[in-house]
């Protein structure tokens, strides 16, 4: 399974992509249930055009307009005839998520449901009253980096870049003429995000490596490596 998650978890968050956002109005007599919420949203969800080769796995609301009045966060006890709702929808390659039910299943397991890794994240990490008055959660993996930003109590935007750390390592093994393995410890260890934070000793201070034949050993100062 730990082999299978390795294999796949690259593809599946190089497929999430964001549709913009959709409304659909239903006619209620009254938007005081949650079957009456529900409906709205499957009703959305249906409305959003997808490519065949793409699939659902994220609709989360961001607001939801009640008689023209917009900004509602959450409509149920009010009463009403004209419910719309904005949704933040999230897809995935068809093909990546069938590769890992089917793996996962061959491991002897069943997936329940797939959720975008970023928003499990953002529900440990990020508050409550963070989401209300905005804030972005940056998720950096090795060989993506995931963004998701809230306002006003839910998410408004979320991206998926192809740029993670190991892009990182890559540069500084180049740079150092060293092994991957070496350049990222070097990275974890000895990098900062700006030098600027580091005293004139630190900045100066020598890091010794082995170089890529194994055997040499070589030298370099620690702002170096900080501006690769």
């Amino acid at each position: 399974l730990e082999k299978a998650f390795k294999s796949f978890s690259t593809e599946i968050g190089r497929s999430v992509s964001e549709v913009e956002n959709h409304a659909n109005a239903v006619h209620q007599q009254y938007a005081d249930a949650l079957g009456t919420l529900q409906a709205v949203i499957e009703n959305a969800k249906m409305n959003v055009r997808l490519s065949q080769d793409k699939e659902i796995i994220h609709a989360i609301p961001q607001n939801f307009s009640l008689n023209n009045q917009t900004g509602v966060p959450n409509p149920i006890g009010m009463d009403g005839s004209h419910l719309e709702v904005n949704l933040h929808v999230l897809t995935a390659a068809c093909v990546h998520i069938n590769n890992i039910q089917k793996t996962i299943a061959k491991a002897g397991f069943e997936v329940i449901e797939f959720v975008y890794g970023v928003l499990a994240l953002g529900e440990n990490v990020v508050t409550q009253e963070e989401k209300d008055l905005g804030c972005a959660l940056i998720d950096i993996g090795a060989s993506s980096t995931g963004i998701v930003v809230y306002r006003d109590g839910s998410i408004q935007n979320s991206r998926e870049i192809e740029l993670g750390s190991d892009f990182i390592s890559k540069d500084l093994a180049h740079y150092l003429k060293t092994k991957m393995q070496t350049a990222a410890s070097i990275k974890e260890k000895y990098g900062t995000a700006t030098k600027k934070i580091l005293k004139t000793d630190e900045a100066n201070s020598k890091i010794e490596y082995i170089s890529l034949d194994g055997k040499t050993k070589r030298e370099v100062k620690r702002h170096e490596i900080i501006t690769v």
